[in-house]
């Protein structure tokens, strides 16, 4: 299971329930991770081993991606020997441990070196990590000069990832969107969801999340207060831009608030904490948070925001990215919630959430999201993504006997 890129835990939620389907097949399960806290919270207790993914090293940039080449370029891949040496440290680190399977979490570099190392691959995505094969579509509209920067961008990425094939023996690719060629494509999203909506020839098997505490600690049971007043649940990062103006928000709202917030320090925490708000730094379960919940706000976390969809809960998306900024204009354009705009003062806040609270109709749409997928389990992805992998080893097997 790869793990090179992003932040947070939705990457390893999305991962454990698969391997927990796999360890019952008896099966050795080894994670290679981009963020140890992540790790040693929902790794460790579940009794998984890890190892850190190797990671093209780069200098931070402020630049607006418009497209995954960009992106690919803004992080690292702009330097042709640092991505050798990370196509390489890949390389070794599949040479060491012989997988006979990998199943691929926004790792696009573990993807390349796997068209050297061909070992049978499944890779999994909510949509902004697996662009179209097609074409990889501008995230923005461009004007010209954005567009003609973009062709050259293109270029400069396939001869750097052509460069690190070469070096290893492999052969160079046509075009930068044979980076996903010869994989098990698998969009763990609902279509409406997609990043790219326009998207053709997709396997959508739905969003790949638990409802338990992953981190497998039964003392995280937080529920509502038996309370007449509107229930908000927060699930945001510790360094998303707004957050004290947010949390002074809610605090001064007459509501009641469970906020998850991984990475809070001590004091952050106690300048957080109000009579209204319940503060947890560590996942929770949301089994027993869906049936009273009005609104959930939260900066991405899909697998949290299909979650809470699927119940029929309103959303309010606070970005800290632009992948984050194109899930909340598909909820817009669903009309189950909101986005927050850059401006983020108490007072914006507080007019957003209180609209979002007191407007029938997100709620009303909401519901009928929730309607549409009523006879869907956040059980049916896993299960359809075993038997695939079944399908996929036993053709391996086949094919080595």
């Amino acid at each position: 299971m790869t793990w090179e890129l992003g932040g947070n835990y939705g990457h390893l939620a999305r991962l454990i329930p698969i391997a927990d389907a796999q360890r019952a097949l008896g099966r050795e399960i080894l994670f290679a991770v981009c963020n140890i806290e992540a790790a040693q919270a929902l790794l460790v207790p579940r009794g998984y081993a890890y190892v850190i993914a190797p990671k093209v090293s780069f200098k931070g940039s402020n630049a607006l991606t418009l497209s995954y080449t960009q992106m690919l370029l803004a992080i690292g891949y702009a330097d042709q020997l640092a991505l050798q040496k990370t196509v390489g440290d890949w390389l070794h680190l599949f040479h060491e441990y012989q997988p006979d399977l990998i199943v691929i979490d926004h790792s696009p570099t573990a993807l390349l070196a796997n068209h050297i190392a061909k070992i049978p691959v499944m890779q999994l995505g909510t949509g902004f990590e697996m662009p179209p094969q097609e074409h990889w579509i501008e995230l923005l509209p461009l004007n010209d000069k954005q567009q003609a920067e973009l062709n050259i961008a293109e270029q400069q990425l396939l001869v750097n990832m052509n460069h690190a094939l070469i070096a290893y023996g492999g052969i160079a690719m046509q075009s930068v969107t044979h980076l996903f060629n010869d994989c098990q494509q698998l969009l763990a999203t609902f279509a409406e969801l997609d990043h790219y909506p326009s998207r053709k020839n997709a396997h959508y098997i739905g969003p790949v999340y638990s409802i338990e505490d992953i981190s497998g600690n039964t003392n995280h049971q937080i529920t509502w207060k038996e309370t007449q007043r509107k229930k908000v649940f927060v699930y945001v990062w510790s360094g998303l831009p707004g957050l004290n103006q947010l949390m002074q928000a809610l605090a001064a709202l007459d509501i009641e608030v469970i906020a998850v917030i991984p990475g809070l320090t001590d004091e952050a925490l106690s300048l957080f904490n109000q009579p209204n708000i319940h503060i947890s730094k560590n996942t929770v379960s949301f089994a027993r948070l869906f049936k009273n919940t009005d609104l959930l706000i939260t900066h991405s976390g899909f697998g949290t925001v299909s979650a809470f969809l699927k119940h029929g809960i309103p959303v309010m998306i606070v970005p800290d990215t632009l992948e984050q900024g194109l899930i909340g204009q598909r909820i817009v354009s669903l009309g189950v919630g909101l986005i927050m705009s850059p401006k983020r003062n108490m007072q914006s806040f507080m007019q957003l959430i209180s609209h979002l609270l007191e407007t029938p109709q997100y709620a009303k749409a909401a519901q009928k999201f929730s309607a549409q997928y009523q006879y869907w389990n956040h059980f049916v992805p896993v299960n359809e993504i075993t038997s695939i992998i079944e399908n996929m080893l036993n053709e391996e097997q086949a094919i080595a006997n």
